[in-house]
Parts: structure tokens; C-alpha cells; sequence
């Protein structure tokens, strides 16, 4: 909690403040009148994620990601010396319940190097050193062109007015050496706060870029100009917001371009021009709210921009060469102060609700992603979550949508929820990420909507709020945050996680029985898939258990992906089998270890499972040059073997059967089969159905129908003239009936 004391003002001072609420300024200049004293004293709340500890920035300090304080103080040591600054690469977001900035010192966040939006257009030179100015970089608006391009080189706008900028083209010689570099553009800088004072700098501006050189530095045509980096973004919500320093979020200036010229004692028999200026970048973003207008205090020299980046100059010729073109200036960025809920009457702020849903609530306007309403993500490092909520809201109108944005700076999960009673009027929700794709939704029909996302890099999310078909109705949001830690994975002793579906899926291979084991989380880890070989006419059972208080399922897919048995009891073991499918075919079947979704306090653990192959045994193939093609005729009741060679004697296994195909699910039903020892002395044979000793006789059903008769050749294993077969070739034989008394007789 902070007191601070407030109370009578001079009047300009107050028409000052409510002059700049909710204004769009490009570096405006306010007058200080008078000190801020004697103003009511009114109680504040600061943000749920503000640590506990102090710090005082007397020199430059690294600091980049999340960092929670109470009171940071960036400073200096003694008037007249060096003051502290903190230095960012990318985003920087502070959550503290204090924050002063001292006049010299500041706060500056760059955009890394690897920007891949909004890049300025980079310009590779001519053997003779020509080429037109790089590119600005865009963000906000378009950047600007290069001097002496015949379209736009300027990077182009992107994003939601809440990220870093981009980074200007550079200029690289003939042979791909960089000679001008490109500004890099501002980074990203979010402060949560009860109470921020500025009296020094906040920057997240983008870097001017390198002038043109000429070859050598020596005589020759000018070099063109770098284009400049982008503005990025500065976001602050507090409480209270004075500021006498400056909020920058400027565009870079393109470089200028070099002069053509001809150095003393050279003999220069041509005229050479001047380089063309680089782009500037485009300004960025500054949205600065207090949680009202009295609050949002702006004296002195105060100054917030969001200023384009100038076009590079153009270089001047040498004797009668032609001057060079000027770069384009980048696109204005955007500077917005007005008011929000802030950190009081709850976690996220708000009160007491609107007297009807038809009215809106105090967060409006928050109808689109680029003024949503902001919400403290930042989780608690001694309890692992963050919890904000917000109440009294209402979707006031048909058209009314409400958006909430937040920022997750570490691996976690989170759930945002809305409650509502669902008679009164049905609301639903979606999730978005910073580019404004939708992520998933939820639109169900009960008194609640929820919707999650597990983040394992820093990024900021969106929920907006919405009434199904114009519905109109009062709701409360909570927004969950959970800290997750990653373990280190090693299902079935692989040193790694199971894949995550069939296509990446574990491959095992060890004998029957062999217990192996896993790991789940209902979070990060909520599936683990295991690919297993299983010979032709094989089959394959398997069992899971797991932990107490666990409720973790198991399923088991044929070689086509086809889920053919299913494990969902809840309990323990749960068991899945190949077993009593009519067909069984050769190939590589999946199981499946998922966690059941619930509404357990955790779903997360340890579990065990093994399995066990029947039938066939996959063994290598036997010695001997061996082929044969195999033949079904149902007319005649018989299999053809042809084109069988070998340079062994060894005894095969034949299998035959009677089925019937069933067109509608592309699957068999095997009506009669038989298997036989097979020894084989000849090249080229018929092989009737009624080959065992009991001269079995295959018949079939006297109704229309599909009928097939199915034959196999498998050969012996290595080393064997009996046993271990493995399948050389089948074959099917299908024909269609539609009239009833048909018999297949088992002709020669």
C-alpha cells in the first residue's frame, strides 16, 4: 500500500491534465507551474506482482525479461555525476509498487538483432559502388524508402502497437561485405505500478543508421545511406503517473548519403555523384493510463513521442556528377495517455458493476485488441501463480466486445474465465495471440467459458469477450496463472519425451512382457505415443497402470492409424488388445498413454506399461534365392503358385480362407481357414482348397454378397526347415453375387 498525499492545485495545472487524458500527441511540451503539494490523500493498491525487495540503479545495468520490486529507483549518485540507466534487449516488464525515474537517468530497451517483421529492404552495391538508400524499417506505419528506389524498399507495419521494433537495411559492397549498417530498432517496455514518477528518460526508440562511404574513402561516387530501425513500444498502467522527463518511442533516421568527390593530387577524369539517403523508421507506440484523469499528471518539460525517423540527407556531387536522392521519412508512430481501471477494488482493479448491463462498464473503451484492458500476468515466485480478477463488467450492447490482454514472460499456463448467468444472456470467449490469430475458443451453453494456453517463451495473449448473437449481460474474468517447470523426460529409457502422435511416435522393439515406463502432465506432456512392429497374423495385447489419484488411459491403433481398442476405465490396469479383429495385418501398431481430462487438483505422474506379440514371430528371412507369386481363384476353388525358385529344400506354410468383403467399412469377416505344412518340389503348381488331410470343403453363405478366398506363402526362418515362418506373398480373390443358391466347390 502507498500513501499519497494530494490536494489543491493551480488551476492550469489541472487543465493541463485534463487536456492531455486520452489525447494522441507527437512530443508535446507542458509548462511546470508549481510543485505537486497539498493534494487529498487517497489509498492505492499496487499490482498483485510486485516484489519485496528495493533497488537503487546508480550505473548501467542489464536487464532484460521480467524483474518484481517494490521500490525501484533509477538514480544518481550525486548531482553533476554519472547517472544509473538500465539497458534491455527486447522486452523489459517491470512490476513494482514504486518507480522513479532521476533526471539524467533512464530506462532503454533495444529490439534484438534477429526481427523478422517490418524489416527495412537491405541494398547491395554495384561493382562501381552505385546503389540506391536501404530501406527504413517499419512498425507503427511503413518506413520509409531509400533515396533512389522505384518502388518502396521501407519495411512494412506490423504487430498490435505492443512489441519491439524492427531493424533498418544496411548496405553491403559488391561482394557481400556490410559497409552501412542499419539502426537497430527500440525494444519493448511494459511497467506495472501503483505509482511511476519520470523525471529522466524512457526509451524504446529505434537507432539512427550509418551514412554511404565512398570506396576506399577515396575518390569515387558517394555511398548511399543505411535506413533507420523502427520505434518499438512503452505500455505503462499504474495508479499514478507524473512525468516530467520523456517517453520516447521514436523512429531512427536514415543515413545520409556520402558526397561523390575526388581527393587532392588524384587525377580524376570523371564526374562522380553523390549516394542517396537511407529510409527513416517508423515511429512506434505509447500507451500511458492512469486510473484517472487527475492522476495522469504531465508538467514541466514533459514530453511523449512516437516521432518518424527522417529520411537520410542526399550526398552532394563532385564537378557536373548528379546529386543524389533524399530518403523518405518513416510512417508517424502513435502516442495515446488516457485512464484505466487500475490496481484498486481487486487484483485487476474495478468495483461495484453498472446499474444495468446495458451500461458500460468502467473499463470501456476496451473494444479491440489494441485497447484492451491489461492484466498482471507476473506469478508470485514464492507461491508459483498469479491470480487477477475483475467484476462488474458488462457486454453493454449488441456490438460490444470486450478484450483483455496480458503478458506471460516465463514457462507457464494459464486460464482466463468469465462467469455469468447464462438466462440472462449467453457470452462466449476466444483467445489470441500478438498477431491477433485466434488460438481457441469456448462457446458453450453453460454459466461459464474458459479458455488455456501453455507458454514456454514470453509473448502476450488477448481473451476477448463477446455476446452470442448480440446477447447482453453482466460477467466477472478471473485470470489464472500457473509457473511450470519442465522435467527432463525419458519414456521407455529413451532419454526423451514419446512422440505426440502417431506420425512421431516412440519406436520400442523389446521382447514380450519387458516392463517400460512414462511420464504425463496434464500441462506440457498430455500424450506419449509408441510405435511397435507386429508380424502379419500377430497379435498384440498391452496393460498400463499408474499412480493413486492418477487417471491416465490407454488405446491401441492398427498400421493404418485406426483406433481398434480402447482403455478408459479409470482405474487400474487398463488393458487393450489386437485380439478378435477379423483381420490382422503386418505393420507397425501405435499405443497411445494419454491423460484423461479432469478437474483433478493435479493429473500428473508416473506410469508403467508393457506388452506381449502372439502368433508369427518376425524372423530373419531364410537362406536361398526365393520368390514366388501367389494366385486366388475363387471360380475354381484353387491357388496358383508361379514363378517359385529356390536353391534350398524347405518346407513352406500355406494359409487359406473363405471371407466376406463388406464394402461399407472396407473390412472382413472370416467365415472358414485352414493352414497346412506345405512341402515344396516343383517350380510352377495348383494348390486346391481341400489340402488338409480331412479334405476340408469351403462354402459359402446362399445370399448375395461379396465372397473372397484368401491365400499366404510363408517361408522358414534361417536355420530352419519347419517352424518361425515370415510371409512371402498373399493374395485375395473376390466376386460379387447378387443371387441366392451359390456354392464353391472346391474344384482341381
Amino acid at each position: 500500500m502507498v500513501n499519497v498525499n494530494q490536494g489543491s492545485r493551480p488551476a492550469i495545472c489541472l487543465l493541463v491534465a485534463f487536456t492531455l487524458f486520452s489525447s494522441v500527441m507527437m512530443g508535446i511540451l507542458v509548462e511546470k507551474n508549481a510543485p505537486l503539494d497539498g493534494l487529498e490523500e487517497v489509498n492505492y493498491s499496487g499490482p498483485s506482482g510486485a516484489g519485496s525487495t528495493n533497488a537503487t540503479i546508480l550505473n548501467t545495468t542489464y536487464l532484460s525479461g521480467n524483474h518484481a520490486y517494490d521500490n525501484l529507483q533509477v538514480g544518481c549518485a550525486t548531482t553533476g555525476s554519472s547517472c544509473g540507466s538500465i539497458v534491455a534487449n527486447g522486452s523489459l516488464i517491470l512490476t513494482v509498487n514504486t518507480l522513479t525515474v532521476s533526471s539524467g537517468a533512464s530506462i532503454i530497451s533495444n529490439a534484438y538483432s534477429n526481427a523478422t517483421q517490418g524489416l527495412g529492404t537491405s541494398i547491395q552495391l554495384s561493382t562501381s559502388w552505385m546503389g540506391s538508400g536501404a530501406g527504413g524499417a517499419g512498425h507503427y506505419s511503413n518506413g520509409g524508402s531509400g533515396g533512389g528506389t522505384t518502388s518502396s524498399n521501407g519495411g512494412a507495419s506490423y504487430g498490435v502497437s505492443n512489441e519491439s521494433g524492427s531493424n533498418g537495411g544496411s548496405i553491403y559492397d559488391s561482394n557481400g561485405n556490410l559497409i552501412s549498417d542499419g539502426g537497430i530498432g527500440g525494444g519493448h517496455i511494459v511497467i506495472y505500478a501503483d505509482s511511476i514518477e519520470i523525471y529522466g528518460t524512457v526509451s524504446a526508440s529505434g537507432a539512427d543508421a550509418d551514412p554511404g562511404y565512398r570506396y576506399n574513402n577515396g575518390s569515387g561516387t558517394g555511398g548511399p545511406g543505411a535506413g533507420g530501425g523502427s520505434g518499438g513500444s512503452v505500455v505503462m498502467r499504474s495508479n499514478l503517473i507524473e512525468i516530467y522527463g520523456s517517453i520516447l518511442a521514436q523512429g531512427g533516421d536514415g543515413g545520409d548519403g556520402e558526397d561523390g568527390d575526388c581527393l587532392p593530387g588524384s587525377a580524376c577524369l570523371f564526374m562522380y555523384d553523390g549516394g542517396d539517403g537511407g529510409g527513416g523508421g517508423s515511429g512506434g507506440n505509447l500507451d500511458i493510463r492512469a486510473n484517472s484523469t487527475s492522476n495522469l499528471l504531465m508538467t514541466g518539460n514533459a514530453i511523449l513521442s512516437a516521432s518518424a525517423g527522417s529520411g537520410g540527407s542526399a550526398g552532394a556531387p563532385y564537378g557536373t556528377g548528379a546529386a543524389g536522392d533524399v530518403g523518405s521519412n518513416g510512417g508517424t508512430g502513435n502516442s495515446t495517455t488516457g485512464t484505466w481501471s487500475g490496481w484498486s477494488g481487486g487484483s485487476g482493479g474495478g468495483g461495484g458493476g453498472p446499474a444495468s448491463s446495458s451500461t458500460p462498464d468502467s473499463y470501456e473503451p476496451n473494444d479491440s485488441q489494441s485497447t484492451g484492458t491489461w492484466g498482471n500476468a507476473t506469478v508470485n515466485a514464492a507461491t508459483g501463480s498469479n491470480s487477477t480478477s475483475w467484476s462488474g463488467l458488462t457486454i453493454h450492447s449488441t456490438t460490444d466486445t470486450d478484450w483483455f490482454c496480458f503478458w506471460i514472460n516465463q514457462t507457464a499456463q494459464f486460464w482466463f474465465n468469465i462467469t455469468f448467468i447464462d438466462a440472462n444472456g449467453d457470452i462466449d470467449l476466444r483467445l489470441f495471440d500478438s498477431t491477433g490469430s485466434q488460438l481457441s475458443s469456448s462457446a458453450g451453453i453453460s454459466n461459464s467459458e474458459s479458455v488455456t494456453q501453455l507458454v514456454s517463451t514470453s509473448a502476450f495473449y488477448c481473451a476477448e469477450v463477446y455476446g452470442y448473437s448480440g446477447a447482453i449481460n453482466y460477467y466477472n474474468a478471473t485470470l489464472e496463472v500457473e509457473s511450470v517447470i519442465p522435467i527432463v523426460q525419458n519414456d521407455a529409457g529413451s532419454g526423451q519425451d514419446a512422440g505426440q502422435t502417431i506420425a512421431s511416435a516412440l519406436p520400442i522393439s523389446g521382447p514380450n512382457n519387458v516392463t517400460y515406463g512414462g511420464y504425463l502432465d496434464e500441462i506440457a506432456d498430455t500424450d506419449d505415443y509408441y510405435s511397435i512392429y507386429v508380424p502379419f497374423n500377430s497379435t498384440i495385447s498391452a496393460t498400463m497402470t499408474h499412480a493413486a489419484g492418477l487417471d491416465f488411459d490407454l488405446r491401441l491403433y492398427d498400421p493404418s492409424g485406426i483406433l481398434i481398442s480402447t482403455a478408459s476405465t479409470g482405474s487400474v490396469p487398463e488393458n487393450v488388445t489386437s485380439i478378435g479383429q477379423t483381420t490382422l495385418p503386418g505393420g507397425n501398431y501405435s499405443l497411445q498413454v494419454d491423460v484423461w481430462p479432469t478437474t483433478f487438483v493435479t493429473n500428473t505422474g508416473n506410469y508403467s506399461f508393457s506388452y506381449w506379440i502372439s502368433g508369427i514371430t518376425s524372423v530373419p528371412a531364410a537362406p536361398g534365392n526365393i520368390s514366388a507369386d501367389l494366385f486366388s481363384n475363387l471360380t475354381y476353388g484353387e491357388l496358383e503358385l508361379s514363378n517359385l525358385s529356390t536353391n534350398s529344400s524347405y518346407t513352406y506354410y500355406l494359409e487359406i480362407a473363405a471371407l466376406e468383403y463388406h464394402s461399407s467399412n472396407n473390412s472382413y469377416t472370416t467365415l472358414a481357414s485352414n493352414s497346412s505344412i506345405l512341402n515344396v518340389t516343383q517350380s510352377d503348381f495348383t494348390i486346391p482348397v481341400n489340402i488338409s488331410v480331412n479334405t476340408i470343403h469351403f462354402s459359402f453363405p446362399e445370399r448375395a454378397g461379396t465372397w473372397c478366398l484368401y491365400g499366404s506363402l510363408s517361408q522358414p526362418s534361417a536355420g530352419s526347415t519347419s517352424s518361425g515362418f515370415i510371409l512371402i506373398n498373399e493374395s485375395y480373390d473376390c466376386i460379387e453375387v447378387n443371387m441366392l443358391d451359390f456354392v464353391v466347390l472346391n474344384e482341381t
